[in-house]
């Protein structure tokens, strides 16, 4: 075994360690006789507690999980699914001794809504054979999603997402190139990732449904926004920019038909997904040499004056 993986054994068994004081401390700080379990004084100190020991946890959780984004190996995806798992046992330690206070009919609201969170398990709901079947699935769409590439590129060799595909996106002005790209990933990915994800979807809304608070996972994500006409107040402002939004859609489509002349453009008035710089259209700077407007012009740089801003707020 290399030094690095030493290195990253000894500290999933630290994590190990630390996970069972961590659920030993919550479930002994939670041990107040029946008559304390409407003390909101008891439950604030519990709380402490708690934040204490569960920010270490899940600081270790994402450490692993990093680690097997930025260095994906059979190694990292065992270690990155096995603290998962136990850091389920703890949230699922936690749900269950929080639920010994009837923090319900608490006074402090923000007492209440951290009890609210706590007591929220959404997939660690699931039983361990369901929620260990669930990170590795998770765990190989990643792996899929991340090692997935393209080859028939003609002189750019084989390409995975970062940096080859990335950067040929936001800098190639080839319509060929950009197709290719474009559709080779989805092809070394998406059919892969096809059944792999039904099960993801499938295992994740079960999870989220025991607990009885959601229909689904799309519920308990909504929820995080804490407003219940969240999706409303979505569907105004979206009524509101979409004007905004057409204009600007126009513009650039008239813009990028001057560079790809050559190229159809669908009648429907779309703009064709892989010419926007970005893989899946979300972002458009890395097109701002095409569709600036006033080229000549000198940019307007606000750098100098936010920083004479900020210095007078500090003085």
């Amino acid at each position: 075994m290399s030094l690095y993986n030493l290195f990253q054994l000894r500290d999933a068994m630290n994590f190990a360690h630390l996970l069972a004081l961590g659920v030993y401390l919550i479930a002994v700080c939670s041990g107040a006789p029946a008559d304390s379990s409407n003390d909101e004084k008891q439950a604030k100190l519990w709380l402490v507690e708690y934040n204490k020991r569960a920010s270490e946890i899940y600081y270790r959780d994402s450490v692993a999980a990093w680690n097997w984004s930025t260095n994906i190996t059979d190694y990292n995806q065992n270690v990155s699914v096995h603290v998962s798992l136990e850091s389920s046992k703890f949230t699922q330690m936690a749900a269950e001794n929080a639920s010994k206070f009837h923090w319900e009919d608490f006074n402090d609201e923000d007492v209440k809504r951290q009890f609210n969170m706590v007591t929220d398990l959404e997939t660690s709901a699931l039983d361990k054979s369901k929620l260990e079947r669930l990170n590795n699935v998770q765990a190989e769409l990643q792996k899929i999603y991340s090692s997935g590439e393209v080859c028939n590129i003609p002189g750019h060799g084989c390409l995975q997402m970062e940096p080859g595909l990335t950067a040929l996106m936001a800098k190639s002005r080839n319509y060929d190139e950009l197709v290719a790209g474009w559709k080779g990933w989805r092809n070394a990915t998406g059919k892969q990732m096809k059944d792999l994800y039904a099960e993801f979807v499938e295992l994740r809304n079960e999870g989220a449904k025991i607990s009885g608070r959601y229909n689904d996972t799309a519920d308990s994500w909504i929820s995080s926004y804490e407003s219940d006409t969240f999706e409303t107040d979505l569907v105004e402002l979206l009524d509101q920019l979409q004007p905004l939004y057409n204009e600007l859609h126009t513009y650039v489509r008239s813009k990028l038909q001057e560079v790809y002349r050559d190229h159809k453009f669908p009648a429907t008035g779309h703009i064709p997904a892989h010419l926007l710089g970005n893989m899946w259209s979300q972002t458009w700077d890395n097109i701002l040499d095409i569709v600036q407007p006033f080229k000549n012009k000198t940019s307007v740089d606000v750098t100098s004056t936010l920083k004479e801003q900020v210095g007078k707020q500090l003085n």
